[in-house]
C-alpha cells in the first residue's frame, strides 16, 4: 500500500496563493516519487476555532466534533508537507492553531516545510521547524523557499498567472526535499529497549 503525504495549505486568507503553491508542490513531488500518494489538505476545508478543548492535545481526549474530524483527517497521513506564507516573520495563526489542536497525530511523522513570500519566507520556515521539531516530527533538512516577488499576477484576484514559470527556480529544491521525505518515511522509527 502506498504511503500518503498530506500537503497542508497553511493560509486561509482572501487573496492567498498558497493553494497554487500547494498544487505546484504536489505536481513536483508526485513526479519525483510515484510510489507515494499525495493529497492537498486545505485549512479552509477544516475550519477550527481557537483551541477550545478542555485538556491538552497530548492526552487525545477530545470533546469537540471539529477536533475529532481534524484528528481523523491528519491521522490518515504517513507524512506531511506544510505550505506556509510568511506573515510578519512568522507562520499564519490559523496554521499554528491547526497544529496545536493535535499532538499524537503529528508525533514521529516526517515533514517537509515549504515557505513562500517576497523573500522566500525563511523566517516562517525557521519558526515552523522549531514548532514541528518540538512536537516530535522528523523534519527534512531541505526547506524550499519560493520567492514570489517576480511572478506575474492578475491585479484583480492576486492569482499567479503562470505558477510553472514562477516557481521553476525552486523545482530542484522541492525535488531534493522529496527525496529526503521518502528517506524519512522509509527509515524505521528507533524504539527504546529495556
Amino acid at each position: 500500500m502506498s504511503k500518503l503525504v498530506q500537503i497542508i495549505v497553511g493560509s486561509t486568507r482572501n487573496g492567498r496563493v498558497g493553494d497554487q503553491v500547494a498544487e505546484y508542490v504536489l505536481k513536483t513531488m508526485s513526479a519525483s516519487s510515484p510510489n507515494f500518494k499525495f493529497e492537498i489538505v486545505d485549512l479552509r476545508d477544516h475550519p477550527l476555532p481557537m483551541f477550545d478543548e478542555p485538556a491538552i492535545p497530548a492526552y487525545k481526549t477530545y470533546t469537540k466534533d471539529h477536533s475529532f474530524k481534524w484528528s481523523e483527517k491528519v491521522s490518515q497521513a504517513d507524512a506531511f508537507v506544510f505550505v506556509t506564507p510568511e506573515y510578519n516573520g512568522f507562520i499564519p495563526g490559523v496554521l499554528k492553531n491547526a497544529i496545536d489542536f493535535l499532538y499524537q497525530e503529528w508525533k514521529n511523522k516526517p515533514t517537509v516545510i515549504v515557505s513562500y513570500a517576497n523573500r522566500g519566507g525563511s523566517s516562517a520556515a525557521a519558526s515552523l521547524r522549531a514548532i514541528t521539531t518540538r512536537i516530535g516530527m522528523k523534519v527534512a533538512e531541505t526547506m524550499p523557499a519560493l520567492i514570489s516577488n517576480n511572478d506575474v499576477r492578475d491585479p484583480a484576484t492576486n492569482r499567479i498567472a503562470d505558477p510553472e514559470t514562477a516557481f521553476a527556480p525552486q523545482k530542484e529544491s522541492i525535488e531534493q526535499a522529496t527525496k529526503e521525505l521518502v528517506e524519512l518515511v522509509n527509515t524505521p522509527a528507533i524504539t527504546a529497549t529495556a
